[in-house]
């Protein structure tokens, strides 16, 4: 039974794993309990690992308490994969990509694809031990199709897995590709209940128009024999904005109520963790942005506008505050 006395942060003993795999752009995940995270990011190109690599934290506070990288790609089973590189590189994927599909619900050519590379693999397992990872407590997936695959190819290590982010489809943009739905009856026999979607994309943008994918979230409702793992499970939930599951799954657990509503209050207040991930990624942007600029001797764009556009509102006026303590401008 956890210590009713407690903060939450004095039961966190031990830091929360984050597996990021696909993390093209650098991890954003977490960004409120970054400082008690350690990162584990797998990026398979070479370009984007060397971006991955040279890249610094964003934001200051947002830091992760450490962050290790890994060029290599993962897969559901270990040794050479086809890697089919597409005109949109993020869109390159170990799948074929369907492009008659495509192009009826993306209308363009992102996904044709303009050669083929073998690459070795190993897999999620392989990944754990090599990290010395025995749990992982939080992980996102982003590798256009494969997901699933990669999940189910750790059968060992995927019951000790706490909570997934992961990007599904409702059409097949890749051959063969597993759908929504099969995330949710293929993780379910692994104590997996599926949250909610963070976000989603439909035809034209329109709201009610065909799902295309989106980001998904399932949380392993078999960890109640560990508490310090429900605690993450539950942190990480409110983080994502599941303020209710992650309060529930906390109070189910035992967790004093002043515990539970004193992480919620920390978490979920004024879109603390939405607005630090945007704060990362509206830095990111504009570093890599003046980066180039500098590179061609042209002058580096300021943040003045972007600033006098988002101070129109609260919300805008914290996101504001956080970019301006570490840019200075």
């Amino acid at each position: 039974m956890p210590d009713a006395a407690s903060d939450w942060r004095s039961l966190l003993r031990t830091p929360i794993t984050l597996v990021d795999i696909g993390a093209d752009g650098g991890t954003r995940e977490l960004p409120s309990l970054a400082g008690f995270c350690e990162v584990h990011a797998v990026e398979p190109r070479e370009d984007s690992f060397q971006e991955l690599e040279s890249r610094t934290t964003a934001v200051q506070s947002c830091a992760y308490r450490k962050t290790t990288n890994y060029n290599v790609g993962i897969a559901g089973k270990a040794g050479p994969h086809d890697l089919y590189v597409t005109t949109i590189p993020q869109a390159s994927s170990l799948l074929e990509p369907d492009t008659d599909l495509v192009r009826r619900w993306r209308g363009d050519g992102g996904f044709d694809v303009v050669g083929k590379v073998q690459v070795d693999c190993i897999t999620l397992g392989d990944l754990a031990e090599c990290a010395g990872l025995t749990a992982i407590d939080y992980i996102k997936l982003d590798t256009q199709g494969c997901e699933l695959d990669i999940l189910l190819g750790a059968p060992e290590l995927l019951p000790r897995i706490s909570v997934i982010y992961s990007e599904v489809e409702f059409i097949q943009l890749y051959k063969n590709q597993p759908l929504f739905d099969d995330f949710v009856c293929r993780l379910r026999p692994y104590g997996f209940r599926f949250v909610g979607f963070t976000e989603h994309k439909t035809r034209d943008d329109n709201p009610m128009g065909k799902k295309i994918w989106a980001e998904a979230v399932f949380v392993n409702e078999t960890l109640a024999q560990n508490s310090e793992a429900v605690l993450k499970a539950g942190l990480a939930l409110m983080d994502l904005g599941f303020v209710d599951d992650g309060k529930w799954l906390l109070w189910d657990a035992g967790f004093d109520q002043s515990v539970i509503d004193g992480a919620a209050r920390d978490l979920a207040k004024a879109s603390g963790g939405k607005a630090n991930s945007l704060a990362i990624s509206l830095v990111t942007a504009l570093q890599s942005v003046n980066a180039k600029l500098r590179a061609r001797s042209l002058p580096e764009m300021n943040f003045s506008l972007a600033k006098r556009l988002l101070a129109r509102s609260s919300w805008g006026r914290r996101l504001v505050s956080l970019v301006s303590r570490e840019i200075g401008r």
